[in-house]
């Protein structure tokens, strides 16, 4: 009996290490072959669309600013002076990464100018300045000197006698207020796209309203925003 336990154990032994070898054989056979093939076969699968994206984006060329892109974007900064990069984008009908250099090339020639810091930054387009007039001899004054000083007892400020100034209605100033109402924060030239008025009645609207303390407002010229007080 113990001669036929002893022969079962060694027979189960000899099956077990036969299994173990087997095993091993094929685990190495399968390595070699990965090695062969450069890597495992699923990694290798997966990664092997990352070079191709990356020849393809080293294949992309980047485009330029155009004459045209360029002329587009100063015509929305000639019609909507005030307003910011990221609503020239729209109106030029570019992308905004095309925006900002153009923006930046028209500013470099000088026929931008900006006001403002980082995102609140405003452009307008430069005027162009007229000659400088020749100097006036000394003891005689210009013609254009003389017609520009004010007559005695007329104010420097406000319009020329006889003209009638149109007073605010409470409708004109109840339009700013429902528009500060539901965005505030707005710039002028924001205010005038949402009320549907134009930069003149938008300028005295805000005057009043401030002088009231009805709207407060941060930040200086076309860069102040407005909120309700």
């Amino acid at each position: 009996m113990p001669n036929d336990l002893s022969a079962r154990l060694n027979e189960i032994v000899k099956q077990t290490v036969a299994a173990v070898e087997e095993a091993v054989r094929a685990t190495v056979e399968a390595d070699v072959v990965r090695l062969i093939r450069g890597g495992s076969s699923g990694t290798k699968d997966r990664a092997a669309p990352a070079p191709v994206r990356a020849a393809a984006k080293r294949g992309r060329t980047k485009r330029g600013v155009s004459d045209a892109d360029l002329e587009s974007v100063l015509q929305a900064v000639r019609d909507n002076p005030g307003v910011r990069a990221e609503g020239v984008a729209p109106l030029a009908g570019l992308d905004r990464n095309l925006v900002k250099k153009a923006l930046a090339k028209l500013r470099a020639s000088g026929a931008v100018r900006t006001s403002g810091e980082k995102r609140a930054t405003t452009y307008r387009a430069a005027g162009r300045q007229a000659p400088a007039a020749p100097a006036a001899p000394k003891g005689r004054k210009s013609a254009k000197a003389k017609a520009a000083k004010p007559a005695k007892g007329r104010s420097r400020k406000g319009p020329p006698p006889g003209t009638k100034v149109k007073p605010i209605s409470d409708a004109e100033l109840k339009v700013v207020l429902d528009v500060l109402a539901k965005k505030p924060g707005l710039t002028s030239v924001q205010i005038q796209k949402e009320a549907g008025i134009d930069a003149k009645e938008a300028a005295r609207v805000l005057l009043k309203l401030r002088k009231t303390k009805k709207v407060k407002w941060k930040g200086e010229r076309a860069a102040a925003t407005y909120a309700i007080a």
